[in-house]
């Protein structure tokens, strides 16, 4: 949905059921605009009644909304998204100036400026002066990604891996409360994690959990922290807190995470939109690698041409048509440099008319941060875009 900056007026929203495919699932639509400057709220995988018709009449209206404190997550979420369970996702991107040009056939892109600083936030750009242009909307899950493996080189004896204390609740933006109900505790409500094929890797997926201070205990059922447990196959039980203090620690983790080493102060809030990585080496000794990082998969820039679009995906080119294109539509791709097409040619060309048809290439590698031009595109004969990495 798409607000004015200075009246909070509904300007413009879309709706869509079809998100896209691949890894991650991208979408590419259009919108019909008057300039000035706009506030764009994105909204993904939640029930579209909620925001139709008259349920959204204006800005202040959708910030109630995103506010809402009193969803409960899916239970099919826990372990994981699905083709038809995606998980909540918002974006918000204030005080955009919204330019004349573009039409129908060759829109012009979305590209949303906000601070450098505010990648991880949904609520981005609010002063009005942010520099940091994106090439593409990037939407923020309400849920981390919690990922344990267990080292191979020794044989372990686990026989489950389960979670604990799980936040119930989602918000689409930060939480500023601790949570109040829990998915699975340690008594009766025990979850496991789900095992990725036959691998040592197990995973699980859980909500924000915002919390101001906490203490671990040796007893009782340590809530609002989020943990999990490896429980052997001869029954002992091994709880690991999950902490988000540094992006890494590779000794004395469980000491830390659980407040034992003086100076260190465990944070146990748990960060939308982050992943968690576990390597547990040694159970007898607690032998724990830990890291934190947010979770980005996008590795995508999208060129939205005179009735078609050039999509790089790391490897990966796309060219597809938007509308039923008329002759002469020749569009052609030129390597740069060192890099060519997998089958070791420079050149592809593109000239089906058919709105539906698109066509897929592979680079012969990926290029690398700083390796500058790598990607021609000409439309009939002309230069349109260059690819730079």
């Amino acid at each position: 949905m798409i607000f004015d900056s200075d009246t909070g007026e509904k300007i413009s929203e879309y709706f869509s059921t079809n998100v896209g495919s691949g890894n991650p699932a991208t979408r590419v639509f259009t919108v019909e605009l008057t300039p000035g400057k706009r506030d764009f709220y994105f909204v993904a995988n939640m029930p579209q009644e909620d925001l139709q018709g008259t349920k959204i009449p204006d800005r202040n209206a959708m910030d109630t909304y995103l506010g809402d404190a009193s969803r409960i997550l899916n239970d099919g979420l826990y372990p994981g998204a699905s083709a038809t369970g995606g998980f909540p996702m918002a974006r918000v991107y204030l005080n955009q100036e919204v330019k004349e040009g573009g039409t129908i056939y060759q829109p012009k892109p979305f590209k949303p400026k906000q601070y450098n600083t505010e990648k991880g936030k949904v609520v981005v750009n609010t002063a009005g002066s942010g520099t940091d242009e994106r090439e593409y909307v990037e939407l923020i899950r309400v849920v981390a990604k919690l990922e344990v493996t267990l080292d191979g080189a020794t044989d372990l004896g686990v026989d489950k891996v389960y979670f604990r204390n799980a936040n119930r609740r989602f918000r689409l933006v930060e939480f500023a409360t601790v949570p109040a109900a829990y998915y699975n505790d340690n008594s009766t409500q025990i979850k496991e994690l789900k095992q990725v094929g036959t691998t040592n890797t197990y995973l699980y997926y859980m909500p924000e959990a915002y919390i101001a201070s906490a203490t671990w205990s040796s007893t009782g059922n340590n809530q609002p922290i989020n943990y999990f447990t490896i429980k052997t196959v001869d029954g002992t039980e091994y709880d690991i807190p999950i902490i988000s203090n540094e992006t890494s620690i590779t000794e004395d983790y469980l000491a830390k995470a659980k407040g034992a080493v003086s100076g260190f102060t465990p944070n146990y809030t748990v960060y939308r939109n982050h992943r968690y990585k576990y390597v547990v080496k040694n159970l007898e000794k607690i032998e724990i690698v830990y890291e934190v990082e947010p979770w980005n998969m996008v590795n995508k820039i999208l060129y939205m041409g005179y009735g078609y679009n050039v999509e790089v995906d790391g490897k990966k080119v796309i060219v597809s048509n938007t509308v039923n294109a008329c002759d002469p539509h020749h569009v052609k791709l030129k390597t740069v440099g060192a890099i060519t097409f997998s089958d070791g040619t420079t050149e592809k060309d593109f000239t089906d008319v058919a709105p539906t048809a698109s066509m897929s290439y592979e680079l012969s590698s990926e290029p690398s941060e700083g390796y500058g031009n790598y990607l021609e595109v000409y439309y009939n004969d002309n230069l349109v875009k260059t690819f730079t990495k």
